[in-house]
């Protein structure tokens, strides 16, 4: 068989096929190379969005967590942040409430979201540009924020009865809606909300409740878990009433024995000191810490841990009058006082509009002419007496000591404002199913 020789015909085409050969070879390693480059480049994008999402989430979350602070705080610094100070509660700051208990967002606050952002590990907050604590501004339309500087940040709105899908929210209730953008996301782009705009894809919205300071109404003019003595009340301007309320029923209840009680006590037409006073009632003569869980939901020791409660330290103050007014004048409307509480100096405190509970963790005693919208409490003996002047309480007195009243004292139940004060005062949580992503 003839053999070509080195360099003919045969040896050519040879050489043209494994050539070619390999150009396939090597298109498909491209090909492979530029698949598992997209591949790569896919799964990158694909967990750089996934971090971004969770980072986004994140953020949601703490800007959710800072405004429930935000509601709980005393009052907010000149830099927008919760204060530590003893100025007017955010909370009624930022809202007002209608006649049947619900929550509106005031006009300079809405559709105005809190922007906060993180630079250098630390986080800055905000107030919307021109309200308060700077200034109110003049309601408009609401403002979009856009930012290129590709930092961590996210935007905090507050959201009342207001909007039309409000309808079937609860009393005492507010809405939260977050907005985020993670690091390095640009434009991040953070618009205000006007009440009738639906709610942005992007944001996180959690229903918040008003968990009331006040887990029971009393319904009493005075109400006691041990001996209340009437008998040093004065002939005139004196005793215990209780205006016609389907919420109440009698002037006055005790765990104990009452004294002094038939000349002192006035109730709806028909009704008789025999109808309108309970004695020696075994539900009331409980232990100070159970008769204050009975009426606030809590033993004492956690009570004086909820947030927003306002703390004045009394103990050892001969007269507390000048600081118990100057701290409700400060807008402070839920307190509790380190006791013993005395008082001395005469006082006007609260209002129909804005009632004051105020808790004395010890005793209490008030020997002048005071005028006082809301319900005290008193953890020990309470002792009223007023001489020169009339001592008024529109509300509710509870004790969990013995009650002796003498002089001038009027104690008049106001069942209408306390379940007012049960709809202004306690602590801000989120209500639970009022999570919307």
């Amino acid at each position: 068989m003839p053999v070509s020789p080195p360099g003919g015909p045969g040896h050519s085409i040879a050489g043209m096929a494994t050539l070619a050969t390999l150009m396939v070879l090597m298109l498909l390693m491209s090909m492979v190379a530029l698949l598992s480059a997209r591949v790569v480049q896919g799964e990158q994008m694909g967990s750089e969005a996934l971090v971004q999402g969770h980072q986004r989430q994140s953020l949601q979350e703490s800007g959710l967590d800072w405004g429930l602070q935000l509601l709980n705080s005393p009052h907010l610094d000149a830099d927008c942040r919760p204060g530590t100070g003893t100025g007017p509660a955010f909370g009624d700051s930022l809202t007002h409430m209608d006649e049947r208990g619900h929550r509106l967002v005031r006009a300079p606050w809405q559709g105005l979201p809190f922007p906060c952002a993180v630079d250098d590990g630390t986080w800055r907050c905000q107030c919307p540009p021109g309200v308060p604590p700077a200034s109110s501004p003049t309601p408009g339309p609401s403002h979009a924020r856009t930012f290129t500087d590709r930092l961590a940040r996210f935007s905090l709105e507050f959201q009342g009865k207001e909007r039309p899908e409000a309808s079937a929210w609860h009393r005492r209730t507010l809405r939260l809606l977050v907005q985020s953008c993670a690091e390095g996301q640009s434009p991040c782009e953070l618009p205000g909300t006007a009440a009738s705009s639906p709610l942005p894809p992007t944001g996180q919205a959690q229903l918040v409740v008003l968990a009331s300071a006040l887990a029971q109404a009393p319904g009493s003019a005075l109400t006691s878990a041990s001996t209340v003595d009437l008998r040093g009340l004065s002939g005139t301007q004196a005793g215990l009433a209780l205006p016609p309320d389907p919420d109440s029923a009698w002037v006055l209840q005790a765990g104990a024995d009452v004294l002094g009680a038939e000349a002192h006590i006035q109730g709806p037409p028909g009704g008789t000191p025999g109808t309108l006073v309970r004695r020696k009632e075994a539900e009331l003569a409980l232990a100070p810490n159970a008769f204050f869980r009975r009426y606030f939901g809590l033993l004492p020791s956690q009570y004086h841990e909820r947030s927003g409660l306002s703390v004045l330290d009394c103990r050892g103050v001969a007269d507390c009058s000048p600081a118990l007014g100057a701290r409700i004048r400060s807008g402070q409307s839920w307190l509790w006082v380190l006791g013993p509480l005395q008082l001395r100096s005469p006082l006007v405190l609260g209002s129909r509009d804005s009632p004051l509970l105020i808790l004395c963790d010890s005793a209490l005693d008030i020997d002048t002419p005071l005028q006082l919208h809301g319900l005290i409490y008193s953890h020990g003996a309470a002792r009223m007496h007023a001489s020169g002047g009339v001592l008024r309480i529109d509300g509710a007195l509870l004790s969990a000591g013995a009650v002796t009243l003498a002089g001038q004292v009027q104690i008049v139940h106001d069942a209408p404002l306390i379940r007012r004060l049960s709809d202004l005062r306690g602590s801000w949580v989120r209500l639970p199913g009022g999570w919307i992503p």
